[in-house]
C-alpha cells in the first residue's frame, strides 16, 4: 500500500490508526454488515440509494436534506424542513424503488431533527446482526458524493472494526439523537406507493393537504422561538448577498482575465490600471443594483497632504479640491447660505430661530463630511480603543413633518458641495434592498449619502450589517476604512429608536413647517438663492481644515464633532467683517433627548392615574392605560424607546421606574408624596 499517496487523498481514511485507500463500497460493505445507521448533515437521494441499498436495516437521520447557501442558519434548519413539504416529497420520488419498499415495510427509517434543535453529527454505524460485527465510522464527511467522491474537496473520516465499547457510546448517541427526530417522508407518499405503487405528483392540493396532514400530527409539539423566524428573515437577506457574491465573482472574472484558447489568464497591468474604478466598484457591491444607483461625483482623501480630490467616478483623473478662494468670493457664498437660512423665518408659520441653527449645522456638518472618516480614525489612534469610534456620528438625521424644508435643505447642500441640484437619494426607490447601504458606506467615495424620505423602520432592529440597526452598528463601532457618512431626512411623527440607535445618530428635528400661502413667493425666494449657488466656499473649507488637520491644530472636540467646522465659519464672518448671525450654533445639539423630556412629560401630566407609588423608591406605570387614551403613542415599545434608560429599573408585564430619577428626567421638582410641578428646565440655548 502507498501510504503517502492514501495520505494525500482528499478524502483521508485512517483505520485502526493506518492511513489507507478504501472504496466507498468497501467502507459501507453490505456483504460484511447488514444493518446501517446514519447521522449525516447532507445527503442527496440518489448517493444514498446507492450507497444503503443492500442492507437488510436502515436508520437515516438528515441535519439537512441538500447542503446550500443557508447552512450558518442553522437553527432555522428543523423549521424550513418541516414545511419544505415539496423537497420532501422530492426526497421521496427519487429514491430507489426497491428502497421504497424498504421503506413501507419499516426496513428503512428516515428522520430529521425537530426545530428546536440542530444536528451536525456525521456518524455511520454499520453491524451484522448474526454474528455482531460492528463498524463506526465518523469524521467531516457527510454521506454524500462531494465528500466521498469529490477531488477537490479534503475531508477526513475514521474507521474502527469491532469495537464494542466505542460501539455502544456512538450507538446510545444515536439512539438519543433518534428520539428528538421527526419523520422525514410525509405519511402521504407511503399511503399512494403502498396502494397503488406509484409516486406523489407535486400539485398545489397535494402538497396542501400533505402540509396540513404534518400540522395535524405534530401540532402539539411544535412550537417555533421568535429567534428561529428572524433566523429565517435574516436568512433570506444573507441568500441576497450571497447571490450578488456569485455576481461579482463573474464580474471579477470579466475584468481582470482574458480568455485563450480554452483558459483564463490574467490581463496585463496596463488594462487592469485602465480599469481600476470598475474593479473597485465590483469588490465592494454586495447588491446587484448599487452600480446604477450611486450617481454620486466622486470625493477622494489624500493621505500625503490630508486633501480632498474629486472627479466623475468613471475618471482615474482627480483635481484637487482644496483651493484657497479671494474674500470677494467667500462672501457671496456666505451670503447665499445666510439668506438660504433667512427662509426658515421669512416664510414660515412659527418662526424659530433655534431651526434657523439646525439647518446652518446641518450645512457644516455636510462641509465636514470629507473628513469625519479621519475624526473617527484619528480618535481610535489617540486613545488606542476601537469603541469611541461610535461617539462621532457617521449619520445625521434631520427629523420634521411635511412641509419643513427637509428636502430643500438636501438640494441646498447638493449644491454647496458642488453635485448640482436634486443628487440624493430617494430611500424607498434607491435604498430599501439590503446591501446597497452596505456597499454605499464600504466606497472610499467620501461624498456623502444624502437620503430623502428614510423609512422610520431603517431604525429598528436587524442583525444584518445590511440594513437597519445592524447597519448602522456595523458603521458607527466596525466600519475603519475611509468611508463616506449619510445625511438623511425622516418623518417626524413616526420616528423612534432605542438607546443602541441613538447614540450612534446625530439627530436634528426641525419644527418649522413653512406657510402653504406663500408657498409661490418662497419658491421665487429659493430659486433666486440658489440660482448660481457653486462649491467655491467648499473648496476653500477644505483647504482650511486640511491645513488644521497637517499643522496639528485642534480640528474636534470629545463632545464636539463640528469644532473645527465652527471655527472655520466664524473666521469667515470676521475676516468679511459680518456680524456671526444671531442663530449660528455654538455647541450640538441634543434634540432627542429634548423630544424624550418632553414626550414623557407630558404623559405624566396627562395620566397621573397610571403612575402608582408603590412607596418605596420606585413607581409602577401602567402603559397598556396610557396607550388606550393615547392614540399617537399607542406602540408600548415607542413609549419605552422616550424613556431614558436610568429610569427604568424592570420592564416587564408593568414598567417600574425610579422616582427620584424619573422626576429629574422630565424636569419636574417631587417634594414628598405631592408632586409639587416645578420645571426645572433652564433658558433657552443662547444663540
Amino acid at each position: 500500500m502507498d501510504t503517502n499517496k492514501a495520505t494525500n487523498s482528499p478524502l483521508l481514511i485512517v483505520m485502526n490508526d493506518e492511513s489507507v485507500n478504501m472504496r466507498i463500497e468497501s467502507i459501507f460493505d453490505t456483504e460484511r454488515y447488514d444493518e446501517l445507521y446514519v447521522i449525516t448533515y447532507v445527503s442527496s437521494p440518489a448517493f444514498f440509494s446507492k450507497y444503503s441499498k443492500g442492507f437488510n436495516k436502515v436508520t437515516l437521520i438528515l441535519g439537512i436534506h441538500n447542503a446550500g447557501l443557508l447552512e450558518s442558519f442553522e437553527k432555522s434548519i428543523g423549521l424550513r424542513n418541516f414545511l419544505d413539504i415539496k423537497r420532501r416529497i422530492k426526497f421521496w420520488n427519487d429514491l430507489d424503488s426497491d428502497l421504497k419498499r424498504q421503506y413501507v415495510s419499516n426496513r428503512l427509517i428516515i428522520k430529521y431533527g425537530n426545530p428546536e434543535i440542530t444536528i451536525h453529527d456525521k456518524i455511520y454505524l454499520l453491524r451484522n446482526s448474526q454474528n455482531n460485527d460492528s463498524r463506526i465510522v465518523i469524521g467531516s464527511a457527510n454521506f454524500s458524493s462531494n465528500a466521498f467522491i469529490n477531488n477537490h474537496q479534503y475531508e477526513n473520516i475514521r474507521i474502527d472494526d469491532n469495537n464494542d465499547k466505542l460501539f455502544n457510546i456512538y450507538m446510545i448517541r444515536f439512539t438519543d439523537l433518534l428520539s428528538k427526530c421527526y419523520d422525514y417522508i410525509p405519511n402521504k407518499c407511503v399511503e399512494v406507493f403502498d396502494t397503488k405503487n406509484v409516486i406523489l405528483v407535486k400539485t398545489a392540493e397535494v402538497l396542501h393537504d400533505t402540509l396540513i396532514e404534518e400540522i395535524k400530527k405534530h401540532h402539539r409539539e411544535f412550537v417555533v422561538e421568535e429567534n428561529d423566524v428572524d433566523m429565517v428573515k435574516d436568512a433570506v437577506e444573507k441568500l441576497k448577498y450571497e447571490r450578488v457574491e456569485y455576481d461579482t465573482t463573474e464580474k471579477l472574472i470579466k475584468l481582470i482575465f482574458q480568455k485563450r484558447k480554452g483558459r483564463y489568464i490574467l490581463k496585463p497591468q496596463k488594462m487592469l490600471t485602465k480599469k481600476s474604478v470598475a474593479i473597485k466598484t465590483a469588490l465592494c457591491r454586495t447588491n446587484a443594483n448599487t452600480e446604477t444607483t450611486d450617481e454620486r461625483i466622486n470625493f477622494a482623501y489624500y493621505d500625503r497632504d490630508e486633501s480632498i480630490k474629486t472627479g466623475n467616478r468613471n475618471s482615474n483623473e482627480l483635481v484637487s479640491l482644496n483651493c484657497k478662494k479671494d474674500l470677494k468670493c467667500i462672501h457671496k457664498s456666505i451670503l447665499k447660505i445666510n439668506g438660504f437660512i433667512e427662509a426658515y423665518s421669512k416664510f414660515a408659520v412659527n418662526p424659530n430661530m433655534v431651526n434657523q441653527s439646525k439647518i446652518f449645522e446641518a450645512i457644516m456638518y455636510s462641509f465636514l463630511s470629507p473628513f469625519i472618516w479621519k475624526i473617527r480614525y484619528d480618535q481610535v489612534l489617540e486613545k488606542g480603543i476601537e469603541s469611541v469610534r461610535a461617539d462621532y456620528p457617521a449619520f445625521l438625521i434631520l427629523s420634521g413633518v411635511a412641509n419643513s424644508g427637509k428636502t430643500t435643505a438636501l438640494d441646498f447642500i447638493s449644491l454647496l458641495l458642488g453635485a448640482g441640484s436634486k443628487k440624493y437619494f430617494k430611500y424607498t426607490r434607491d435604498l430599501s434592498k439590503a446591501g446597497i447601504l452596505f456597499d454605499l458606506f464600504n466606497t472610499e467615495n467620501l461624498f456623502p449619502l444624502l437620503v430623502d424620505e428614510i423609512e422610520t423602520s431603517f431604525f429598528y432592529r436587524s442583525r444584518s450589517p445590511l440594513k437597519g440597526e445592524g447597519l448602522i452598528k456595523y458603521v458607527s463601532n466596525d466600519l475603519a476604512t475611509k468611508h463616506p457618512v449619510l445625511i438623511g431626512t425622516t418623518n417626524k411623527s413616526d420616528f423612534s429608536s432605542s438607546a443602541q440607535i441613538l447614540r450612534r445618530i446625530y439627530y436634528l428635528e426641525i419644527n418649522n413647517v413653512f406657510d402653504s400661502k406663500r408657498k409661490v413667493e418662497s419658491l421665487d425666494y429659493l430659486n433666486e438663492i440658489i440660482s448660481d449657488v457653486d462649491n467655491s466656499l467648499f473648496q476653500d473649507f477644505c483647504m482650511r481644515f486640511s491645513k488644521m488637520i497637517k499643522n496639528e491644530v485642534m480640528f474636534y472636540k470629545t463632545d464636539d464633532l463640528l469644532y473645527g467646522a465652527r471655527l472655520i465659519f466664524k473666521s469667515y464672518y470676521k475676516e468679511l467683517g459680518l456680524d456671526i448671525p444671531k442663530w449660528f450654533p455654538e455647541e450640538p445639539f441634543n434634540d432627542y433627548r429634548e423630544r424624550m423630556i418632553v414626550v414623557w412629560r407630558n404623559i405624566y401630566l396627562s395620566h397621573k392615574e397610571s403612575f402608582k407609588d408603590n412607596g418605596k423608591n420606585t413607581m409602577y406605570v401602567y402603559l397598556d392605560e396610557i396607550c388606550k387614551y393615547q392614540k399617537s403613542y399607542k406602540e408600548k415599545d415607542k413609549l419605552i424607546n422616550f424613556l431614558d434608560d436610568t429610569c427604568i429599573k424592570e420592564n416587564a408585564s408593568v414598567l417600574e421606574v425610579y422616582k427620584d430619577k424619573f422626576f429629574d428626567f422630565i424636569q419636574i421638582k417631587m417634594k414628598k408624596k405631592r408632586f409639587s410641578i416645578s420645571y426645572l428646565i433652564g433658558e433657552r440655548r443662547k444663540l
